[in-house]
């Protein structure tokens, strides 16, 4: 897990180095509302490729362990790529994503461990709170398969969230 971590910190700062190399370049900073509902901190970055294109990369975790009878565990990683309808940060877009999670839970009648790969689609729509700040929900659907089990097909990954968005200028 640790090789996760140090690959996705790696990812952020080539993120960061290219977002502001770019006099255009135009960068958001967000946060799931759901995920932190559901106990998981999480943070992203999106950069504005062009005039309709972005690029997204998010995580997620939750070292959540009430008891030694029930633990969840899990780091999310989900690079997505966006197309935006009118522009960047404003309006509808599309998006396909790959999500990576590496869980483990434990509990009185199920335990399980595992790493997901799934292979989405997402719609969301940003709402436009003032010059700097968005609320971007999204829904999204998708299929996987669990890597450590490859019997294990998943038919149907569902995405929804709603993101904070600081836009940077």
């Amino acid at each position: 897990m640790t090789r996760v971590v140090k690959c996705f910190l790696c990812m952020l700062v080539a993120l960061f180095c290219f977002a502001w190399s770019g006099k255009a370049q135009r960068v958001a900073i967000s946060s799931d509302a759901v995920k932190w509902a559901t106990l998981s901190p999480n943070l992203g970055f999106e950069i504005a490729l062009s005039q309709h294109h972005a690029f997204s990369l998010s995580a997620a975790t939750c070292p959540l362990k009430v008891s030694d009878a029930l633990s969840v565990t899990h780091l999310t990683v989900i690079p997505e790529y966006k197309y935006w309808l009118r522009m960047p940060f404003y309006g509808h877009y599309m998006g396909a994503n790959l999500l990576y999670s590496s869980y483990e839970a434990a509990g009185s009648r199920y335990s399980g461990a595992g790493n997901l790969l799934a292979a989405c689609v997402n719609y969301g729509y940003s709402f436009i709170i003032n010059s700097r700040w968005n609320v971007v929900p999204f829904a999204g659907v998708g299929i996987g398969v669990d890597i450590a089990d490859k019997t294990s097909f998943i038919p149907l990954v569902a995405r929804i969230g709603v993101n904070f968005q600081l836009v940077v200028k």
